[in-house]
């Protein structure tokens, strides 16, 4: 009933010329999947493109400094740049109300990272080291969230929800890999075991998620801003 009465309204406003409100939007149910999906995928290039003034946009996602140190390597990635979110689609959004808890998943035709790095040390017992420029591209990227979210009321009365923890599950087709100025030793008994685009590829590897990690906290980062600006009932509602 509810979408043939307003479809006679709408009808009644365009035929007769008469200035009519807005149609009452039918809120999402937290246990509808369906709808909790095609509505995030309606907005999602709205939050991916900005708000001027007050949310930055997500495409590109630029990271001053990533540092991915470990015991065995030094890592750093100088003015790194996502490209590619706004080619992206949703794919699924589940909430568990009960919980608090999400998921958000979303699917990428093509995602390409570029930087300057620095690297010394040792990957699965190989030496590596450079610095440069370095660009890795990759096909058919999943990119899912899991995570929690709160929720608050504003002044008018209108629900808002934020995210407040995540983690990231990655999952890709294909990918390539360039950096000037690398190099790997071959005097290491475990360098002889591999080209050099085999150890590029452990490199990458090693460094896929904290990097991807680190650029999905900035996109975190943009999505709580949009969050506080529209309320949950003109993002979440059949479409």
């Amino acid at each position: 009933m509810f979408s043939v009465k307003y479809l006679v309204i709408f009808l009644a406003c365009v035929n007769f010329n008469v200035l009519c409100l807005s149609v009452p939007k039918k809120p999402c149910s937290y246990d509808d999947e369906e709808c909790l999906t095609k509505s995030t995928r309606a907005i999602y290039h709205k939050i991916v493109a900005g708000r001027p003034g007050e949310v930055e946009a997500s495409d590109p996602l630029r990271l001053d400094l990533i540092n991915l140190d470990t015991p065995e390597l030094k890592h750093k990635m100088v003015k790194a740049t996502l490209f590619g979110l706004q080619k992206c689609d949703v794919e699924d959004v589940l909430v568990n109300a009960k919980e608090a808890f999400f998921n958000y998943q979303i699917a990428c035709p093509d995602l390409r990272i570029e930087s300057t790095y620095e690297i010394d040390g040792k990957i699965d017992g190989v030496t590596v080291n450079g610095a440069g420029a370095s660009v890795i591209s990759y096909k058919n990227y999943e990119i899912l969230l899991k995570g929690y979210y709160g929720k608050y009321l504003d002044e008018s009365g209108d629900l808002h929800t934020n995210i407040t923890k995540f983690n990231v599950v990655l999952s890709t087709e294909e990918v390539t890999r360039e950096y000037s100025g690398i190099s790997f030793s071959d005097k290491d008994e475990e360098a002889e075991a591999s080209t050099v685009e085999g150890k590029l590829a452990k490199l990458e590897e090693e460094i896929r998620h904290p990097v991807m990690n680190r650029f999905m906290e900035k996109y975190i980062q943009n999505l709580n801003k949009f969050l506080v600006i529209v309320p949950v009932k003109d993002i979440h509602y059949h479409v």
